[in-house]
């Protein structure tokens, strides 16, 4: 082991793991499991290393408290060699890194003053990018990489948190809770789907897990989705239990070794003992609510402060068709199948200054606006599918990630206009293939192809 932690081997923030089926379970020298919010737990260098032989376990770890900061970055070590993003990072913080116990990820330990950087704990699981200063423990290998030290990074630590994890704008809260609405229809779809295909197949060990999705979700439904796929029905992962207002849990099946893309139980785990242990310091149920949602300790204020609260909504002020809703016949009209999600979706999209506008005939269409940086329209038939409803709702996403320019600029532009039809129809193509509607999938493909054909058309 490196000589890089000095004193801090005399302090007692030292813990031993094993390997419990792929979980790095943290274990107290004293006996029993270790935990975050429990110093007793906890105990020296040499005590945890000690434990470590005895009982076989592992490894030992550090909790990160008292100013320690851990940026974990997951497969990021090819071939033996460093991904430029990774050693960017590494280079620019300064402090102790060291190969994790896989060798594909890399672990930084560094000091971090929490006056200035507050409570933080971030993940970014597309990028494999983690950040704690407390509630957590990191392993240590030993296998250093470079010559660094733990030492005080709190200027690079609070540069790194504004540039890899800034605070989400009004506007992109909004889109998040849109598209968390989306893809919560689609994993509902999917769900039916595979509880229809791995019905008969029971004895195989089918089991379900409870999914949170969005943004609110409170303790107790943490605690149920950190176990994973153990219960034997959907009952009792609590299929038609909402345990909170807007509960949006979806409960799933699967065999072993299910992933579901953005599920992952360990860190709910996390999750769950970081809020026991707010609830633990007196911290009210919204407090923790709100720490859970996103929120810091510090905005939180002392236990039972009361601080709260949820943005507004908000209205503003040549067209891109449906031409046709095949899916209609598939998946049925929306405001039948599932008329709270078309009324949520109305409300986000003029959350985020979309001017939605009922038809009793068959429209559906998003047409941009004519003035540059302006949202444009929906226009919604209700009998629409929730196929042809994606389809629009990409056309917006479109719209709104070139920065809303002027609808001369796209919807008179040839090139992006088949760019944006092309990407429309393969989130319905994809969503029909996911739901095993292969006819479906080919009835679009041909929708596609036609209306691409007219619109390269001089």
């Amino acid at each position: 082991m490196p000589d890089v932690f000095g004193s801090l081997k005399e302090r007692p923030i030292w813990v031993a793991w094993d390997n419990k089926g792929g979980r790095k379970v943290p274990k107290s020298p004293s006996g029993g499991n270790a935990k975050s919010n429990d110093p007793a737990t906890w105990s020296t260098f040499e005590q945890a290393q000690d434990a470590a032989k005895k009982h076989g376990y592992t490894g030992i770890g550090i909790m990160l408290t008292d100013g320690l900061v851990g940026i974990d970055l997951d497969n990021c070590v090819k071939d033996g060699k460093i991904e430029p993003w990774a050693k960017e990072i590494i280079d620019s913080m300064g402090g102790y890194a060291e190969l994790s116990p896989s060798g594909t990820g890399v672990h930084i330990i560094g000091y971090a003053d929490p006056s200035v950087v507050g409570a933080i704990g971030r993940a970014d699981h597309k990028r494999g990018i983690e950040i704690y200063n407390h509630g957590r423990y990191f392993t240590v290998t030993g296998k250093a990489i470079g010559k660094g030290s733990v030492s005080d990074c709190t200027s690079q630590v609070a540069s790194f948190m504004e540039t890899t994890f800034p605070a989400p704008s009004k506007e992109d809260r909004a889109t998040d809770q849109l598209k968390t609405l989306v893809s919560s229809q689609v994993m509902r779809l999917a769900n039916e789907t595979m509880v229809k295909n791995v019905g008969r197949d029971s004895g195989r060990g089918v089991r379900f897990a409870r999914v949170p999705q969005g943004r609110e979700t409170c303790l107790f439904c943490i605690m149920l989705a950190s176990r994973g796929f153990v219960y034997y029905t959907k009952e009792t992962a609590g299929e038609f239990n909402h345990y909170h207002a807007h509960c949006d849990c979806k409960v799933m099946p699967g065999l072993e070794g299910t992933s579901i893309e953005g599920y992952d139980p360990d860190r709910y785990l996390d999750l769950w003992s970081q809020g026991r242990a707010l609830k633990e310091e007196g911290y009210s149920k919204s407090q923790v609510d709100a720490y859970l949602q996103g929120a810091t300790l510090g905005s939180l204020g002392g236990p039972n402060s009361g601080r709260g609260g949820r943005p507004k909504s908000r209205k503003k002020d040549g067209l891109f068709y449906t031409r046709n809703d095949p899916a209609a016949d598939y998946y049925g009209p929306l405001y039948e199948t599932n008329e709270g999600l078309l009324d949520r979706i109305i409300h986000g999209l003029e959350d985020l200054g979309v001017e939605v506008i009922a038809h009793e005939e068959e429209v559906l269409a998003y047409g941009p606006s004519a003035k540059a940086g302006v949202p444009g329209q929906l226009h919604l038939w209700p009998g629409a599918s929730f196929s042809a409803i994606l389809h629009e709702l990409t056309h917006f996403w479109d719209d709104q990630a070139k920065g809303f320019p002027p609808s001369s600029e796209t919807l008179y532009n040839r090139v992006i206009r088949v760019e944006w039809e092309k990407r429309a129809y393969s989130r319905e193509i994809e969503l029909a293939r996911l739901l095993g509607n292969g006819e479906l999938a080919e009835k679009l493909e041909s929708l596609c192809a036609e209306e691409v054909h007219i619109y390269e058309q001089p």
